[in-house]
């Protein structure tokens, strides 16, 4: 596109600081196993919807392996270019601090139709399933070892959760790519949820949000070590969520502080008069909390 930076120098905008990923793209030959990875840069996720009815599902076929086979088998360069059937998969290579899914509604091949169906997706997702290190892009299952002989099949430990919590859904209302209206609900600092539409704001509950046909979802990396110690509000920097606090995480005692003293009761003037010695056309005026006095002229007739 005319006037674009380059991709080196794009890399280090601001976008790409907050929604910058990556993804590995594999082709594995299913005769000899070569393996050919590619990295692509990446904004956002764009997830085929048709039959899905929860983003952990969309995910999953996102990162499924596809059969490359008769018209397009791969050309494998270990065995000199020969025509193979092979594995094509995706995987997240490198997980952005906001991660932006984009649910394809609009069919292109039927004039732009919107597909309506709700999806479910949830307030805190965890992405390690479908990172390249923890198996994803059709690379999961078990690995083997070879014990006396034989192949004995390990289970994969468990992936470390990569935990994302949802502060953002866009909702496209209308039935084409041709015409509609957007509405945006936010997740402020608080933890409580926003509709923005146009010019109106209003405060809307969890269950509101979270039940909406999204066309965009907007998810921030949680950030490490925050739920132990009970912290449950966005952070200010907005690329990180902290991760809603346990019952009683995190409660510090509270210090008492003393009651204040009661306020002296204020002094009649007879007794202000008397203490402050007054006399000889003077008077003295006395602070009735502190005690602090100084003289005064009294005036005449007084």
């Amino acid at each position: 596109r005319r006037g674009a930076p380059p991709p080196a120098l794009a890399a280090t905008s601001l976008i790409y600081a907050l929604f910058g990923g990556a993804l590995r793209s594999t082709v594995t030959c299913s005769d000899c196993g070569y393996a050919s990875a590619t990295a692509e840069p990446s904004l956002c996720l764009s997830l085929d919807i048709g039959g899905a009815d929860t983003v952990a599902s969309a995910l999953a076929r996102f990162t499924a392996g596809d059969i490359l086979d008769g018209d397009n088998r791969y050309r494998c360069p270990r065995q000199g270019g020969k025509r193979v059937r092979a594995v094509k998969s995706l995987a997240v290579d490198a997980a952005p601090r906001v991660l932006v899914l984009h649910l394809k509604r609009f069919s292109y091949a039927h004039g732009g139709r919107k597909l309506s169906q709700r999806v479910a997706y949830p307030e805190t997702l965890d992405l390690a399933p479908y990172t390249l290190t923890q198996g994803g892009g059709g690379g999961g299952g078990a690995s083997k070892k070879k014990q006396g002989g034989g192949a004995k099949a390990l289970a994969t430990p468990p992936p470390p959760p990569m935990l994302y919590t949802l502060t953002g859904v866009l909702v496209h209302s209308g039935h084409s790519l041709h015409c509609g209206h957007y509405t945006a609900f936010v997740r402020a600092g608080t933890g409580l949820w926003h509709c923005a539409d146009d010019a109106h704001l209003a405060q809307v509950a969890d269950r509101v949000a979270l039940a909406q046909r999204a066309y965009i979802l907007f998810y921030c990396r949680a950030v490490a070590g925050e739920a132990a110690r009970g912290e449950g509000a966005p952070t200010a920097r907005g690329v990180g969520v902290k991760v809603p606090a346990t019952k009683g995480a995190g409660k510090k005692a509270a210090t008492k502080r003393p009651a204040p003293a009661p306020a002296a009761p204020p002094a009649t003037a007879a007794k202000a008069a008397k203490a402050g010695g007054a006399g000889k056309g003077k008077q003295r005026a006395r602070c009735v909390r502190c005690g602090w006095s100084r003289g005064v002229e009294a005036s005449e007739g007084g």
